[in-house]
């Protein structure tokens, strides 16, 4: 670890080593951290064993924490991809100050239609996966005709995501029994969807926390 770090409001911790991960809490307890954001783009970066250990230590020391898996399901509500005790502190008002005042996390979007509602106009990113996709994906959409069939926009919105350089790994998550980048690319499809009017094409819900 640093012997120092500069004064910071938030802490973004990203893939570093599992032991240095594990003394992070008590590294940070006298640095007068806001919050600590440790996004997960990779299973191997973070075991669930070690995120719940380290989260308790940031509960204990006051300092507050977010483990999202993937970094967009981070979200100002508690969901299937975020729970208090398991990957956010009980305390998480400056977590979403970050997420306010950044605009980053779960995508949210909005669509200007054509008057008979079957084009789509021009696209807004409201609030953007933290690598941007969103607005790339968003792009793929404008001035598109809506067909609500899994292989028109669903493939469209599939195809972007696929096209843009997610960070997120393609291996197997133990916890959300899927690839992380493919559940960054439900989230996408599923904010696209929600705001057209359309129910989500996903099946069942994850189950985050494991039984």
């Amino acid at each position: 670890m640093p012997k120092t770090i500069p004064p910071v409001d938030f802490l973004m911790v990203v893939g570093i080593h599992q032991d240095l991960l594990s003394e992070l809490p008590e590294y940070l307890k006298d640095k007068k951290i806001k919050a600590v954001i440790i996004p997960i783009e990779n299973p191997k970066w973070v075991p669930p064993g070690l995120q719940v250990q380290v989260l308790e230590d940031f509960e204990r020391l006051g300092i507050q924490a977010a483990f999202p898996k993937p970094f967009c399901s981070l979200s100002k509500e508690l969901n299937e991809y975020i729970k208090v005790g398991f990957n956010l502190t009980k305390n998480h008002d400056y977590i979403i100050e970050f997420i306010d005042y950044y605009k980053i996390g779960e995508p949210i979007v909005s669509f200007i239609l054509s008057d008979d509602g079957k084009a789509i106009l021009d696209t807004c990113v409201l609030q953007s996966a933290p690598c941007g996709s969103t607005f790339y994906i968003l792009q793929q959409l404008k001035a598109k005709y809506i067909d609500d069939d899994e292989l028109s926009l669903n493939e469209r919105i599939s195809k972007a995501h696929h096209s843009y350089p997610c960070n997120a790994s393609m291996d197997k998550d133990l916890i959300l029994k899927d690839s992380i980048l493919h559940i960054g690319g439900i989230l996408v499809r599923n904010a696209v969807r929600n705001e057209l009017g359309l129910k989500e094409h996903e099946g069942r819900k994850m189950a985050y926390v494991a039984p």
